[in-house]
């Protein structure tokens, strides 16, 4: 292909840019007057960042002996009584169910119970994805002991081990996907990442198996009710979307190819009510913004190619940012949750700096590469940017309960710490200009205001700010 060099498009071929810009704009004009005040970032009420929790200590200890356990069903009553267990059944439908919209709450009671009633002989999928839905449920949990995620992840594996030898079904891959999704979201994630990728691997090849890219070799053929044929539509759906957000957080390549996909976008049925049409938009919206990371992700150089784009590749990218610009702009008219339309927002503005990558790569880059980058895609580096203040600004702007609940999602926390690596690249660009470099140390200490908000509750967010408190913050 042939390459443009040091091309430099115009702004227009960019629609985000003036976006982004007006709204990053007002947000900086009202951080930089407390460039010189004590406590220039938002203030939150934290606690201080503790090493140990005595009592927690302790039940961890327990149920590190029951994690030890073979897999058991009915839950043992001492962890997992029938009450508790509708209890999580509650907050599932109240927290994840929205952004897996697959199974009605009376189907899900009726697979529960009959379950729990066949003790002889149970179905080995049917306990790994009840196990894997509580330890789920029980992230958004403020009274159950958090220990008990574990234990229920921990079963969830157990019988997922024993469920391999078995022929797939549909509600294989949803088991899988909330399986893998439960992997992310456990407090030892990153003990669970190969573990992640390989659960992941094998939801394609149940999709595969299934035939459920196409509608004419599977779920027409194998579905009469309209109900069940819908359930495997947004089963499908549910997988697609997952699979492509691993991608963003981990940089997994996407296993589900979009040009092979003869499938339909899930619908309304006749029973759903407000309620589940709210849901259903919500779902929608996250399956759109999960194409387009496809893309993004195919389109995406090495870093070598970063400073002399193609033809083709300048294309794309106009093209992707059109299509993001587009995106939040829908967003204003959006009548979804507002925490929801938050998540998708910080989700574009996410996809938004990994489409312009090219000064996400500082770890790796020489000097002269990101000074000859700053030259040769100026557009690019300004939409980086501002786009990082307005993620850092809409995650700190909100109150502390729907931090750490928007924050429990890898999507938005992803973009917390794309938001973060910006603002720092920014301060130490050599030939910066020194308002760039003071706007970047805004806007980094105001990120840090977030990770120390959410340390209590996020070991994720701990680490980061505890290395930041004892290595880097004398800099600053």
């Amino acid at each position: 292909m042939d390459s443009l060099g040091s091309f430099s498009p115009p702004p227009l071929l960019y629609p985000s840019g003036n976006y982004i810009s007006s709204i990053a704009k007002e947000i900086k004009e009202k951080h930089v007057h407390r460039v010189k005040k004590q406590g220039s970032h938002k203030e939150f009420n934290t606690n201080t960042i503790a090493t140990t929790h005595g009592p927690e200590k302790a039940n961890e200890n327990i149920m590190e002996k029951d994690n030890n356990t073979a897999p058991t069903w009915p839950p043992l009553e001492a962890h997992l009584p029938l009450s508790r267990q509708n209890e999580l059944l509650d907050l599932y439908y109240i927290h994840v169910h929205p952004l897996y919209p697959a199974i009605d709450r009376n189907y899900m009671q009726q697979q529960l119970d009959k379950c729990n009633n066949n003790n002889n002989d149970p179905s080995a999928l049917w306990p790994s994805f009840f196990y894997t839905v509580f330890s789920m449920a029980t992230q958004y949990s403020d009274s159950l002991c958090h220990n008990l995620a574990d234990y229920c992840l921990h079963q969830a594996l157990s019988w997922h081990q024993i469920h391999k030898s078995q022929s797939p079904t549909i509600m294989t891959v949803l088991a899988l996907t909330l399986l893998a999704k439960c992997l992310e979201l456990s407090k030892k994630r990153y003990h669970h990442v190969a573990r992640t990728w390989k659960i992941a691997d094998e939801i394609f090849q149940a999709i595969q198996h299934l035939g459920l890219y196409s509608t004419s070799t599977c779920i027409d053929d194998r579905y009469d009710d309209e109900s069940d044929k819908e359930r495997a539509v947004r089963i499908f759906w549910i997988a697609h979307t997952y699979d492509h957000f691993l991608g963003i957080t981990t940089g997994r390549p996407p296993a589900i190819d979009e040009s092979k996909i003869n499938i339909p976008l899930p619908k309304s049925l006749q029973t759903d009510d407000e309620s589940d049409q709210l849901q259903l938009e919500h779902f929608l919206g996250l399956i759109e913004i999960s194409k387009g990371a496809g893309r993004i992700m195919q389109l995406s150089p090495g870093p070598a190619g970063l400073c002399a784009h193609s033809i083709y590749a300048e294309a794309l990218l106009s093209s992707c940012d059109a299509w993001i610009c587009k995106e939040l702009k829908r967003l204003q008219t959006a009548t979804a949750h507002r925490l929801h339309i938050t998540e998708r927002r910080l989700i574009l503005y996410d996809l938004l700096i990994l489409l312009h990558k090219p000064f996400l790569e500082d770890g790796e880059a020489k000097e002269d590469w990101n000074k000859k980058c700053l030259k040769t895609l100026p557009h690019s580096h300004r939409i980086c940017t501002d786009t990082a203040i307005v993620i850092t600004d809409t995650i700190c702007e909100l109150a502390l309960d729907d931090l750490e609940y928007i924050c429990r999602k890898p999507e938005c926390f992803h973009a917390l710490l794309t938001a973060t690596r910006i603002h720092l690249l920014n301060t130490s660009i050599p030939d910066n200009n020194a308002a760039e470099m003071i706007q970047g140390k805004i806007h980094f200490l105001h990120s840090m205001a977030a990770y120390e908000a959410l340390a209590p509750t996020s070991s994720q967010a701990a680490g980061i700010y505890s290395l930041w408190h004892r290595s880097m913050k004398q800099s600053f």
